[in-house]
Protein backbone atom coordinates (compact mmCIF):
# COMPACT_ATOMS: atom_id res chain seq x y z
CA UNK A 1 0.00 0.00 0.00
CA UNK A 2 1.73 3.02 -1.00
CA UNK A 3 1.21 6.34 1.28
CA UNK A 4 -1.33 8.64 -0.10
CA UNK A 5 -0.80 12.39 0.33
CA UNK A 6 -3.15 15.29 -0.29
CA UNK A 7 -1.17 18.27 -2.60
CA UNK A 8 -2.13 21.49 -0.43
CA UNK A 9 -4.39 22.83 -3.67
CA UNK A 10 -6.47 19.88 -3.67
CA UNK A 11 -6.97 20.45 0.47
CA UNK A 12 -8.61 24.44 -0.79
CA UNK A 13 -10.19 22.99 -3.17
CA UNK A 14 -11.99 20.37 -1.23
CA UNK A 15 -12.84 22.28 1.51
CA UNK A 16 -14.27 25.51 -1.06
CA UNK A 17 -16.56 23.04 -2.12
CA UNK A 18 -17.77 21.28 1.33
CA UNK A 19 -18.22 25.41 1.83
CA UNK A 20 -20.50 25.79 -1.23
CA UNK A 21 -22.49 22.69 -0.42
CA UNK A 22 -22.40 23.65 2.79
CA UNK A 23 -24.41 26.95 2.14
CA UNK A 24 -27.29 25.52 -0.01
CA UNK A 25 -27.67 22.45 3.02
CA UNK A 26 -25.23 21.18 5.78
CA UNK A 27 -26.51 17.62 5.12
CA UNK A 28 -25.61 17.80 1.64
CA UNK A 29 -22.07 19.05 2.52
CA UNK A 30 -22.08 16.06 4.81
CA UNK A 31 -22.44 13.60 1.84
CA UNK A 32 -20.33 15.60 -0.38
CA UNK A 33 -17.49 14.94 1.99
CA UNK A 34 -18.58 11.24 2.85
CA UNK A 35 -18.53 10.51 -1.48
CA UNK A 36 -14.67 12.15 -1.11
CA UNK A 37 -13.77 9.87 1.62
CA UNK A 38 -15.17 7.00 0.14
CA UNK A 39 -13.11 7.25 -3.09
CA UNK A 40 -10.18 8.41 -0.88
CA UNK A 41 -10.54 4.98 0.44
CA UNK A 42 -11.08 3.11 -2.86
CA UNK A 43 -7.85 5.15 -4.19
CA UNK A 44 -5.71 3.67 -0.89
CA UNK A 45 -6.70 0.44 -1.63
CA UNK A 46 -7.01 0.21 -5.59
CA UNK A 47 -3.93 2.77 -6.59
CA UNK A 48 -3.94 1.94 -9.79
CA UNK A 49 -8.08 1.84 -10.01
CA UNK A 50 -8.90 5.17 -11.91
CA UNK A 51 -9.08 5.78 -15.09
CA UNK A 52 -5.81 6.80 -16.71
CA UNK A 53 -4.94 10.33 -18.35
CA UNK A 54 -2.51 8.80 -21.06
CA UNK A 55 -0.55 11.89 -21.75
CA UNK A 56 1.59 11.90 -19.17
CA UNK A 57 4.94 10.01 -19.22
CA UNK A 58 6.40 11.53 -15.84
CA UNK A 59 3.64 9.63 -13.84
CA UNK A 60 1.13 7.70 -13.15
CA UNK A 61 -1.65 10.17 -13.58
CA UNK A 62 -5.61 8.67 -12.96
CA UNK A 63 -9.25 10.37 -12.50
CA UNK A 64 -11.36 9.03 -9.94
CA UNK A 65 -15.29 9.93 -10.73
CA UNK A 66 -16.88 10.88 -7.10
CA UNK A 67 -20.23 9.36 -6.69
CA UNK A 68 -23.31 11.45 -7.03
CA UNK A 69 -21.49 15.03 -7.57
CA UNK A 70 -20.07 16.41 -10.56
CA UNK A 71 -16.65 15.93 -8.88
CA UNK A 72 -13.49 14.30 -10.01
CA UNK A 73 -10.31 13.56 -7.96
CA UNK A 74 -6.94 13.30 -9.89
CA UNK A 75 -3.76 11.41 -8.33
CA UNK A 76 -0.36 10.79 -9.71
CA UNK A 77 2.12 8.02 -9.02
CA UNK A 78 5.68 8.78 -8.87
CA UNK A 79 7.75 5.44 -7.35
CA UNK A 80 6.32 4.91 -4.10
CA UNK A 81 4.56 8.27 -3.65
CA UNK A 82 1.12 8.77 -4.57
CA UNK A 83 -1.03 12.24 -4.05
CA UNK A 84 -4.19 13.61 -4.74
CA UNK A 85 -3.73 16.58 -6.82
CA UNK A 86 -6.86 17.73 -7.69
CA UNK A 87 -10.31 17.80 -6.49
CA UNK A 88 -12.48 19.68 -9.08
CA UNK A 89 -16.02 20.36 -10.77
CA UNK A 90 -15.88 18.46 -13.78
CA UNK A 91 -16.66 21.54 -15.48
CA UNK A 92 -13.11 23.54 -14.63
CA UNK A 93 -11.03 23.88 -17.15
CA UNK A 94 -9.49 20.18 -18.07
CA UNK A 95 -5.91 20.78 -17.33
CA UNK A 96 -5.02 23.79 -14.93
CA UNK A 97 -3.79 21.63 -12.21
CA UNK A 98 -1.09 19.66 -14.61
CA UNK A 99 1.94 21.90 -12.86
CA UNK A 100 1.06 19.79 -9.61
CA UNK A 101 2.55 16.47 -11.25
CA UNK A 102 6.03 17.69 -10.35
CA UNK A 103 5.45 18.31 -6.53
CA UNK A 104 4.80 14.68 -6.52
Amino acid sequence: MLPLRVHRKAVAELRKAQRDYARVDPQLARDFTDSYLERVRFIVRFPEGGHRIPKHTTALVQRYAMRRFPYKIITATKGDQQAILVVAHNSRAPDYWEARISDV
